[in-house]
């Protein structure tokens, strides 16, 4: 993955936007989760799998009828 560099400023209640460029380079978006950790002095963002994500993107519903309920052919 080619590396970029922003620089972004903190606002009010120390809200940080993160540019949709890089969150589209991660592969993220609205409503995802993201890990942060602090090493060394620096700030590690890093992308988590919502466990949830699968689900409710999913097929929610089977396709059956009600005579396959009832048992009928």
């Amino acid at each position: 993955m080619q590396s970029f560099t922003v620089i972004v400023k903190i606002k009010k209640k120390h809200t940080v936007y993160i540019p949709r460029k890089v969150l589209e380079k991660i592969g993220v978006g609205e409503e995802d989760f993201l890990r942060i950790k602090v090493e060394d002095g620096k700030i590690i963002i890093e992308p988590i799998q919502n466990p949830f994500k699968p689900a409710v993107n999913s097929r929610r519903w089977a396709a059956v009828t009600v005579s396959e309920i009832e048992g009928k052919k």
